[in-house]
């Protein structure tokens, strides 16, 4: 398994990678090297043309939906079929996350939801209220680009 992060410089990549190195923790698993693009999918094509080159794991966590798409770009342009020799995941369940092929599985995040508890969030604070601090819980969206884990 592998992890194309998003740029660091940013509050979203820093918590998507937290959030992956966690549930690797959580699960009693290595955590990988991390690979960093920078949110585009011309970016995460280099990456993955290098990886194709260097050997793929059997999964890869990518920080965007359009980040996937320059990886399953790379993957196409090489023969890697998807997800028999690779399941690819993604984030944010774009418009087009269902249309490419393989259609990709992603984590959705409703922007209604985070931005109505980034509001309740801040209106209890400043009215000096005790608020939930609990994160939105994100949805894992299956399609066809990921498949169970292979057994050795």
């Amino acid at each position: 398994m592998a992890h194309l992060a998003g740029s660091q410089e940013w509050l979203d990549g820093q918590v998507r990678l937290r959030g992956w190195q966690a549930e690797l923790r959580a699960h009693a698993l290595p955590a990988p090297p991390v690979r960093y693009g920078d949110w585009t999918g011309e970016s995460v094509c280099r990456i993955g043309q290098r990886m194709v080159a260097s050997g793929l794991p059997s999964s890869i966590f990518v920080a965007s939906d359009l980040m996937a798409l320059g990886f399953l770009r790379a993957l196409h342009e090489n023969g890697v079929r998807v997800p028999e020799d690779i399941s690819v995941v993604g984030f944010d369940d774009n418009e087009f996350a269902p249309q490419v092929y393989p259609p990709l599985t992603t984590v959705r995040q409703s922007f209604a939801t985070v931005g109505a508890r980034c509001m309740e969030i801040l209106l209890g604070r400043i009215e000096g209220r005790d608020v939930d601090n609990t994160p939105a819980v994100p949805e894992l969206v299956v399609r066809a680009s990921a498949t169970s884990p292979r057994t050795a």
